[in-house]
């Protein structure tokens, strides 16, 4: 997965609020999976996955419906983004290998 930007975690978010609350976790992890999966795809084929986008969770997310979302402003859209980045934190990343 491309390094995550604040852009990045508030189209996670939103995209989040807009399930129900115990199946968050399950929509982070698959698009975590997903942004890896495409950017490894990118990197190796040299063009964009046709269903996960560019590898950037941003892009993962607004193909769930992120850019519809909550304003971060919202406790549930809070809530996502600190469910968002507790998944962030335990994923192993290369460079910390």
């Amino acid at each position: 997965m491309r390094a995550v930007q604040l852009s990045d975690l508030m189209a996670a978010a939103q995209a989040m609020v807009l399930v129900a609350g115990n199946d968050r976790v399950a929509l982070r992890d698959r698009m975590l999976r997903e942004a890896e999966m495409a950017d490894r795809f990118t990197r190796r084929l040299g063009k964009i996955h046709p269903l996960w986008g560019n590898g950037t969770l941003k892009d993962v997310a607004r193909r769930h419906g992120g850019d519809k979302g909550a304003a971060l402003d919202d406790p549930a859209a809070c809530d996502a983004l600190i469910l968002l980045l507790e998944g962030l934190r335990r994923r192993p990343r290369a460079d910390r290998l």
